[in-house]
């Protein structure tokens, strides 16, 4: 009889248990608030390389940046700026973003690469931004 006693106690401090773990778990009374997120992560470690072709007159320009997750996306764009005056020279903007990634996703940074070709003057140079602002880039 002792036995079944003790059965039927552990049984009963096992749901007891479970039950407040449960409660505790679920039934929190603080509300979360809402925190708006950044309309563009950071890119970091920006590497750009640009090649030249004399027989089509194209740059193909190759890069990465870091970007915070896998899922971010990193995309860039291109234009030609005309130089300012005649002693300088003309040179190809570079435009990197990457949007917010607003699902689940682990946060490990992750190198992201990009490849174009734009036509421009052999001895034009290379400004690289990143979602908006100059970037310091290592020319390789």
């Amino acid at each position: 009889m002792r036995f079944w006693t003790g059965i039927g106690i552990f049984i009963a401090v096992i749901v007891v248990a479970f039950t407040l773990f449960v409660l505790h778990i679920t039934g929190s009374p603080h509300e979360a608030v809402p925190v708006a997120a950044p309309a563009f992560a950071p890119i970091t470690d920006v590497t750009v390389s640009d090649s030249y072709s004399s027989k089509t007159g194209l740059h193909t320009v190759k890069g990465s940046g870091t970007v915070p997750t896998a899922c971010t996306s990193l995309t860039a764009s291109s234009t030609v700026v005309a130089a300012a005056d005649a002693s300088s020279t003309a040179t190809i903007r570079i435009d990197l973003s990457a949007p917010t990634d607003t699902g689940m996703c682990l946060e490990l940074p992750t190198k992201k690469t990009f490849t174009f070709s734009i036509k421009a003057a052999k001895d034009a140079g290379e400004t690289v931004y990143a979602n908006g602002a100059l970037a310091t880039s290592t020319d390789q």
